[in-house]
């Protein structure tokens, strides 16, 4: 996994909150998926995305926020369990990840990007 930084356009999501230790987020996926799939949110679009609010260096782990969440056109409507996520047209990270959630490395500690 190869992250590099990448210009996005302002992009909507339907997202599912994930409160906690980032590693746990493969359970908010497995929830995320069941309530995407009943309501037909993979048809729009097969890029799943999972949006990391917090810097782990310097907030708790147990109260760190992450959405998993998959990218869906403007007109599509969300199912009440989930919420609408706008990522602002910028500069973004991104790193794809092949296989369960349960097999992404570690977060560094202390690691940093300056750009």
């Amino acid at each position: 996994m190869e992250p590099a930084l990448v210009q996005q356009p302002q992009l909507r999501a339907a997202c599912l909150r994930h409160r906690g230790p980032y590693p746990g987020i493969g359970a908010t996926f497995a929830r995320f998926a069941a309530i995407a799939e009943a309501a037909g949110l993979f048809g729009n679009s097969p890029h799943l995305i999972a949006i990391y609010h917090d810097d782990p260096n310097t907030v708790p782990p147990a109260e760190l926020r992450s959405d998993a969440g998959v990218i869906i056109a403007g007109e599509v409507p969300l199912p009440r369990e989930l919420t609408e996520c706008v990522l602002s047209a910028a500069s973004y990270v991104h790193a794809r990840h092949l296989g369960p959630c349960d097999t992404l490395p570690a977060p560094g500690r202390g690691s940093r990007s300056t750009s």
